[in-house]
């Protein structure tokens, strides 16, 4: 039996969860259902941070 899966969200997380989804499970149908696809998501704009990053290393910088 074939399951079925939505995922909501087509930047980073959405479409990674639905990769993740179909190397896992098996017999696994996944639908992605977002208001914008790539290259229109926040995800294309976000110059590839996807972790935090601090510039410097002085006391105040880190707060």
């Amino acid at each position: 039996m074939v399951r079925q899966i939505c995922v909501l969200g087509a930047g980073i997380i959405g479409m990674s969860t639905a990769a993740l989804i179909q190397e896992k499970i098996l017999d696994v149908e996944v639908t992605v259902i977002a208001a914008e696809f790539s290259p229109n998501t926040t995800s294309d704009v976000a110059a590839g941070f996807i972790e935090p990053y601090c510039c410097g290393n002085d006391e105040e910088t880190i707060k």
